[in-house]
């Protein structure tokens, strides 16, 4: 029997994904508001995530090879890109600036309020896909060596040999 290993992994970090996801991405520096996965990009990775999950369990049970990491490796990828753009996206709103001006033409910048600060969910997200990238990423080489070291062997020419057939009573 095979070890399993990777294959598992590849779901534990998919689950690890798609939990992030139900959880807080961001709040609100004065505490307003809150934001979950489920509210934006969330509901995106979640597919990717339940696809993950699957292709791992097909994995496991050894129904598909190498197709199957390199469809996990791009939905991984893309989670990971995904997931790393909202961050920095939740790190660039800064709130509003205020600018007060005294009719005179002088301005005073009294700096930005509100913004909103990352919270854990999407740190979780970030990095169950970047475990399902490199679990995917691992897959994908070791089912490559191990694919050419098969294909030399399945499309070996059978040898021919110089019996004929001959029938008796002819």
């Amino acid at each position: 029997m095979k070890k399993v290993t990777n294959p598992i992994l590849l779901i534990s970090s998919a689950v690890i994904l798609c939990i992030g996801c139900f959880l807080p991405w961001a709040t609100e520096v004065d505490g307003l508001g809150e934001v979950n996965g489920m509210d934006g990009d969330g509901q995106l990775l979640i597919v990717f995530g339940v696809i993950l999950i699957v292709i791992g369990f097909l994995l496991v049970a050894e129904k598909v090879k190498r197709k199957a990491y390199v469809a996990a490796f791009i939905l991984s990828g893309l989670s990971l890109l995904i997931s790393i753009y909202d961050m920095n996206n939740i790190r660039s709103v800064g709130g509003e600036t205020i600018t007060i001006s005294n009719g005179e033409g002088a301005t005073v910048n009294m700096g930005s309020v509100g913004g909103a600060t990352i919270e854990y969910g999407i740190v979780i997200c970030l990095i169950g896909a970047a475990l399902a990238f490199v679990f995917s990423v691992r897959g994908v080489f070791t089912k490559a060596k191990e694919a050419e070291i098969d294909h030399g062997n399945k499309h070996s020419t059978p040898k021919m040999t110089s019996e004929t057939e001959t029938t008796e009573g002819e």
